[in-house]
């Protein structure tokens, strides 16, 4: 193990006030090895710094202060890199979430809703809040503030749905991207995309009628309620290519729908739609007009029934508190006829008199009390009829607004099935279309191969023809052949004859068949007999 040298003179260590020495033989390269520090010869260095200590206490005590002090320095270096590195970086990091569970916060929905469109927690946090509620809306359409409430409700509503769903959802709806686009995009099948957005779609769909109608709007005021129409802007219908979906504001295809809003608060308060862009905004308006003006005036009657009869009851009230008022004065006035004692005969026969005379008054005042407190519970009973039938007639009105609406989502519904099956029966339309094409591309090719079939036969039969009559050359010398071959033989064999001596006309007979011969070779030349 390398030793720190030691300064020696006169035979004594020489060390300074601090305890070590002065004069170490230890340069700043000597721990380092290729630029890099060299930690193990530190550590050499430092055991022989106390092995050359040995056992003194107050040294060890001074070295030990010394590394403390070393090592204060270095906590403070790393702690000033580490907050450096704080203040250079902007934001922190955004924790992303996998999933998202009860209850929902925006910035939950933000976050994840930005991760499945591209955007990494990275990109977030490079940008501020605004730019990434930009990219949100470019992908889901709204704020994440207005689809948390939104989609709580389809939760709580709809326990078996998923916030992860309803994003989908909204993606499709934001964009009508393609099912496959969607399946690269969320990592569903395409067949598995398409029913899932449609019945999340009806689940948003079936908090039309809690979330509009009427019935939140407060008619107490002049204008109640505005009346407007926007367009929505689509892609060119591919199925039903027509004019009439042209929009002259937009300048682009789309659909019309009616709004009419509250005007004291922000409340939907009727819709109606969708109509073809072309159509204009004031035929749109007759059904909504009608509608709305028929409310109004059944409202206004009710109004007026309800005023009348609140006048009839206060008049009636009126008169029965001036009789009973009128009975407490004759009440009043017989006692106190009753208590004056007087004795004289004029008097009691006055008072007599004034006695039956108040009584018949007092009679009369009760035939009036009672006919009152009848004409009274009448008015009342004529009220409550009255009520009854305005609460029959609104709720009659509320109920045929509901059944009006059901119809209408059904038609929707209607709607969006015939758009179904009628896409189906394109998408089959345009397959037996290329059904057909294709037959007729194959009757073609079958017409051509027939047609050089044709071609071939043809030629065969010539080649056949031909090849019959040279057939017929060749048997013609072939008989030929044959026949020279039996002359040949026949020569051979009278040649091969021994001549007969006693016969004294042979060379007459040789000569006779040497002109046969000729004859046979030259028809034309004439036998000599």
């Amino acid at each position: 193990m390398p030793r720190v040298p030691r300064s020696r003179g006169g035979g004594e260590e020489k060390y300074s006030g601090a305890g070590v020495s002065t004069n170490p033989d230890i340069n700043t390269t000597a721990v380092q090895t290729n630029g890099k520090i060299d930690f193990s010869h530190i550590s050499n260095i430092l055991e022989g710094a106390i092995d050359v200590l040995g056992n003194d206490n107050t040294k060890l005590a001074t070295l030990e202060n010394l590394l403390k002090t070393v090592l204060e320095k270095v906590a403070q270096k790393t702690r000033s890199r580490q907050n450096s590195k704080k203040r250079s970086s902007s934001t922190p990091p955004l924790a992303v979430p996998k999933t998202l569970i009860p209850p929902l916060t925006k910035k939950d929905l933000l976050s994840v809703g930005l991760t499945h469109a591209g955007f990494d927690h990275s990109r977030q946090n490079n940008v501020n809040d605004a730019t990434n509620i930009e990219r949100f809306k470019a992908f889901y359409g709204l704020e994440p503030t207005t689809l948390v409430p939104a989609f709580t409700d389809v939760k709580n509503k709809f326990p078996e749905a998923t916030f992860h769903h309803l994003l989908i959802t909204m993606n499709w709806l934001t964009l009508y991207d393609k099912y496959l686009v969607l399946s690269g995009r969320w990592g569903y099948h395409p067949d598995t995309i398409g029913p899932l957005v449609w019945r999340y779609a009806r689940m948003i769909q079936s908090f039309l009628n809690d979330k509009v109608g009427l019935h939140h709007v407060d008619m107490d005021t002049a204008i109640p309620l505005s009346l407007d129409t926007a367009t929505f802007t689509v892609n060119e219908i591919r199925t039903d290519p027509n004019s009439r979906w042209y929009d002259h504001k937009s300048h682009s295809s789309g659909f019309k729908y009616e709004f009419s809003l509250s005007t004291k608060k922000p409340q939907i308060a009727w819709t109606n739609g969708p109509f073809p862009g072309s159509k204009h905004e004031r035929e749109q308006n007759v059904s909504l007009q009608k509608e709305l003006g028929e409310s109004l005036g059944s409202l206004q009657k009710m109004e007026e029934s309800t005023e009348l009869l609140r006048l009839e009851k206060d008049k009636a009230e009126m008169e029965r508190s001036n009789a009973q008022r009128r009975i407490d004065q004759l009440e009043d006035q017989i006692c106190g006829l009753l208590s004056s004692g007087k004795d004289f005969r004029y008097q009691l026969e006055w008072e007599r008199e004034q006695n039956v005379s108040l009584q018949k008054e007092l009679g009369d005042s009760r035939c009036e009390i009672e006919r009152l407190r009848e004409a009274g519970n009448e008015l009342q009973h004529l009220l409550t009829s009255h009520l009854q039938q305005l609460e029959s007639q609104i709720e009659r009105a509320h109920a045929n607004t509901v059944t009006i609406e059901q119809e209408k989502e059904k038609m929707v519904d209607r709607c969006f099935e015939t758009e179904e099956q009628l896409a189906e029966a394109t998408a089959l339309q345009s397959e037996m279309q290329k059904q057909l094409l294709l037959s007729r591309q194959r009757e073609d090719e079958m017409l051509v191969e027939r047609t050089a079939r044709e071609l071939e036969i043809q030629q065969l039969q010539v080649q056949n023809t031909s090849l019959a009559e040279k057939q017929a050359e060749l048997e013609k010398e072939v008989v030929y052949f044959k026949l020279q071959v039996e002359r040949i033989m026949d020569e051979l064999f009278i040649d091969n004859m021994p001549p007969l001596v006693c016969d004294e006309n042979v060379p007459c007979v040789e000569d006779e068949l040497m002109e046969v011969e000729r004859s046979e070779k030259n028809p034309k030349r004439k036998r000599k007999y």
